[in-house]
């Protein structure tokens, strides 16, 4: 469908945003589950493991709403559709090897 629309110059930035948002999201699953491994592993008392749960839910629901925030943008401001994918995953991989440091 995204050819035919290309072939007939349609406007296809709607659909190729959602294809890449298919593509990456393997991607942004692994990401999430890599970023809750510095909550898990770092040393406490036991009455910080309700924080520690917060923190991580907080953290995955900001995942989520910059990634609902960034894709009508990337529409508006005709961003490619697979840069305006990856840029929260690619935020929060950055994030994720802050963390990672920090756990040392």
């Amino acid at each position: 469908y995204i050819h035919y629309r290309v072939k007939n110059h349609l406007d296809a930035h709607r659909y190729q945003l959602q294809f890449w948002n298919i593509l990456y999201s393997p991607l942004s699953i692994i990401l999430l589950m890599l970023i809750s491994v510095p909550f898990v592993f770092t040393g406490g008392a036991r009455d910080r493991t309700a924080y520690k749960l917060i923190g991580g839910v907080l953290l995955c629901f900001v995942f989520f709403m910059i990634q609902r925030f960034i894709m009508p943008f990337c529409v508006v401001y005709d961003i490619p559709p697979a840069l305006g994918t990856a840029i929260p995953s690619l935020c929060f991989a950055s994030f994720l090897m802050v963390l990672l440091f920090c756990l040392d």
